[in-house]
């Protein structure tokens, strides 16, 4: 504790002296400062935000905050601007920059989501603004390959914030191929990373039905003919009535488990889900769905098999236990509970596996949940 008292102290000094460090902002930012001098609120903002941008070690998480709020609620009073043009260009141009960095992915998914919804602000001038907005694709072009699997996760907003721009003239084909491209990389993520006919047939003992056909619907032929419809698309609109965004394959993996019979089924295929690099964002659901279903699948198992299935629930739930803590100890709850349920034996020894299990799991501080 001592210890981390003092780190905290020594970093806490060092903060303090990186931001006195001296910021260089250059002309053209100076000048997008000057421009909403007339309204404080918005100028206050603006000047904290490029300053921060600027600073060599900047809180990227607040830059990019009042960025997306600079380019979207602000828009009204930069749109009304003489030099509005010049002030959009600033934004874009900072927005393109902090995208092809190094920052937390979480963040780049705000900045494709503010660009998106930045286009469709814009598209509603397209004469007026059709430079800014031409401008605003190409760095969402320019930056897709390095940023592939945040692209692929923001699919649903392509969907819904380029249809304005996608009927414009003078942007409507390039809205097209940069969405193909965005939904094409997307079904070859999915394609790739799943194998579920695969997996099906390694885990073919655990079924106590032929699933061929179900797990088929998400197999290689549902992605192989995905990608022939989305090759020969030839509009916006064919794309987004046609292809599925990442979210909707999600969802349509999640949804399949309601075709499985037993809970053991259930439990398996909901186990498999948890692996899956796609449904990273859904594992807090998935790991509820698993505290559902444990209290139902350990009635199913034979009381041989109790040893190896606790085994291999507490192994599966360290690699879980530091980013979803409390669902994870939700589950342990279940399964102690059930454990203590079915447990007939006169020294309780399968209570005692339970508890040794639980002991090596190790114990949370209060707090940490």
């Amino acid at each position: 504790m001592m210890a981390n008292i003092i780190k905290s102290k020594a970093l806490e000094a060092n903060l303090e002296t990186t931001r006195k460090i001296k910021v260089h902002i250059p002309e053209s930012y100076q000048s997008f400062i000057q421009l909403s001098e007339s309204h404080p609120g918005i100028h206050q903002r603006a000047k904290k935000c490029i300053t921060e941008y600027h600073h060599p070690y900047a809180n990227n998480e607040f830059v990019v905050a009042q960025l997306r709020n600079i380019a979207l609620s602000d828009f009204w009073f930069y749109s009304d601007l003489g030099k509005a043009e010049e002030a959009f260009f600033v934004i874009a141009k900072s927005l393109g920059e902090l995208l092809s960095s190094g920052i937390d992915n979480n963040l780049k998914k705000t900045i494709i989501r503010t660009l998106l919804e930045y286009i469709d602000q814009l598209a509603d001038q397209p004469e007026r603004f059709k430079n800014i907005a031409h401008e605003c694709i190409r760095l969402l072009q320019i930056n897709l390959m390095p940023n592939r699997e945040n692209y692929i996760c923001c699919s649903a907003f392509f969907k819904k914030l380029l249809q304005k721009a996608s009927g414009i003239q003078g942007f409507k084909n390039e809205v097209f191929l940069l969405t193909k491209e965005v939904f094409r990389n997307n079904l070859i993520f999915w394609q790739e990373t799943t194998g579920i006919e695969q997996w099906y047939h390694e885990k073919n003992a655990i079924f106590h039905n032929d699933y061929s056909n179900v797990i088929s619907c998400l197999g290689t032929k549902y992605f192989s003919d995905l990608r022939k419809e989305l090759d020969s698309a030839e509009t916006f609109q064919e794309i987004i009535n046609k292809t599925p965004s990442y979210n909707d394959i999600a969802n349509q993996f999640r949804q399949l488990n309601k075709s499985f019979e037993t809970f053991i089924e259930k439990f398996y295929y909901t186990f498999y889900l948890l692996y899956l690099p796609g449904m990273s964002s859904l594992k807090d659901r998935l790991l509820r769905d698993i505290n559902y279903l444990l209290a139902k699948v350990v009635s199913e198992i034979e009381l041989s098999e109790i040893f190896n299935f606790l085994n291999m629930i507490f192994d599966m739930l360290k690699e879980f236990r530091r980013d979803h803590t409390s669902p994870v100890l939700n589950c342990i709850e279940t399964l102690g509970k059930k454990i203590m349920d079915i447990d007939d034996s006169e020294d309780k020894f399968r209570v005692n596996y339970f508890e040794k299990k639980l002991i090596d799991f190790g114990f949370e501080f209060p707090g940490i949940v």
